[in-house]
């Protein structure tokens, strides 16, 4: 797993992107919506779904679905956590955005990393107070490539940019952890002005689910 633990106690089991706004999920807000095709392989067993994230200033959140329309994963993402509910296995997790890609004997120093700004805003050559390195390539002048990884741990993210517009907007991202587990994922479509159900920033955790502790 390329998620560890934060060793929280408790949880909350609903989580949205503003409590002051009213209940009304049909609600439009505005943001940008991307649609990536993923393929993952998790201890050799792969799995391909559709991947769709949505973005405003403050928070993200994505789902998953597979290609049969199955609900596959819900999500919310914001600078401090990460929440991820498996409505087909009734599980959930939730974790720390600062522990994300530890890994045994590998501990990261990721509080100023913000992996949902790479989406359009590629890495800096190094990142300030952290032991993450990266190489950029410009092989291609319009579609640049970075590698983040740390030099002391085995896992490694690639992304891969195209220019649209005069602006840059990621094109694919490959996460692995070394060993079986692989994420690999394409941008299908994007949206700069959505109009994103609100409902799509709520989420909810049945009491009887199970949480993962990695």
């Amino acid at each position: 797993m390329m998620l560890s633990g934060i060793g929280c106690s408790s949880v909350r089991r609903d989580k949205q992107i503003d409590e002051s706004i009213n209940n009304n999920l049909d609600e439009k807000i505005k943001g940008e919506a991307y649609l990536f095709d993923v393929k993952l392989n998790r201890d050799g067993k792969p799995t391909s779904f559709r991947l769709e994230i949505y973005q405003t200033d403050s928070i993200t959140a994505f789902s998953g679905r597979g290609y049969l329309g199955k609900g596959a994963l819900k999500g919310i993402l914001d600078n401090d956590s990460i929440l991820v509910y498996f409505p087909v296995s009734n599980e959930f997790l939730y974790e720390s955005t600062a522990s994300l890609l530890d890994i045994k004997d590998c501990v990261n120093d990721l509080d100023n990393l913000n992996l949902i700004s790479f989406l359009k805003n590629p890495p800096d050559e190094k990142i300030v107070n952290s032991n993450i390195e990266i190489i950029s390539s410009f092989e291609a002048t319009n579609e640049p490539q970075y590698t983040l990884y740390n030099p002391e741990c085995s896992w490694q993210i690639e992304i891969n940019y195209e220019d649209i517009n005069s602006e840059w907007l990621i094109k694919s991202f490959l996460i692995t952890d070394g060993f079986e587990n692989t994420i690999k994922s394409t941008r299908r479509t994007y949206k700069k002005n959505a109009k994103i159900p609100y409902k799509r920033f709520v989420i909810h955790i049945p009491d009887n689910a199970e949480r993962i502790i990695p």
